[in-house]
């Protein structure tokens, strides 16, 4: 097999899955998946104390183009891997919709740790610190559950909230 560049799309045989979704905030989401890859390993970083021949790891590569994100900003494609072979097209169509969830994981951890000060404190045990973990998720939850409470005359002189979006 030749040398699959990901630079070079000339390089590039067919697809073994391609899907085709509609998605709410990007538009056309279009995958390519690519099955029986590998990377090509050196021996260096995680590598670099194995002293033998270095594994050959299959897996699938994806390619992901949208339309545009959110805001109708340009999208450039996204390339992920995926460490299993034989993926179907719903496999293909999880991977990337599970890496476009990951923002909103990471978003709500920064809003945890800066706002509601979840690394603030420094606890000495882990018991105390799962304590600490599941009050600021309860905490977070009953701010948001209680915002469409907040009306303006609670605040006099601020503007009445946005209604909630979903």
């Amino acid at each position: 097999m030749k040398e699959f560049s990901l630079a070079r799309p000339v390089s590039w045989p067919e697809p073994y899955v391609v899907t085709v979704n509609d998605t709410p905030h990007c538009g056309k989401a279009e995958a390519r998946a690519w099955d029986r890859l590998h990377p090509r390993l050196q021996q260096r970083s995680a590598w670099i104390g194995h002293d033998s021949e270095l594994p050959v790891i299959e897996g699938t590569l994806i390619r992901l183009n949208v339309d545009h994100l959110p805001g109708d900003l340009d999208a450039p494609p996204v390339w992920l891997w995926f460490l299993a072979t034989g993926a179907t097209p719903a496999d293909v169509d999880f991977v990337w919709s599970c890496y476009l969830r990951r923002f909103d994981l990471e978003h709500t951890f920064r809003l945890f740790k800066q706002s509601l000060g979840w690394t603030r404190l420094r606890l000495r045990n882990p018991q105390s610190a799962d304590r600490w973990t599941l009050l600021v998720i309860v905490a977070h939850t009953q701010l948001r559950l209680a915002a469409p409470l907040a009306t303006a005359s609670a605040s006099p002189g601020r503007r009445p909230p946005a209604p909630a979006r979903r």
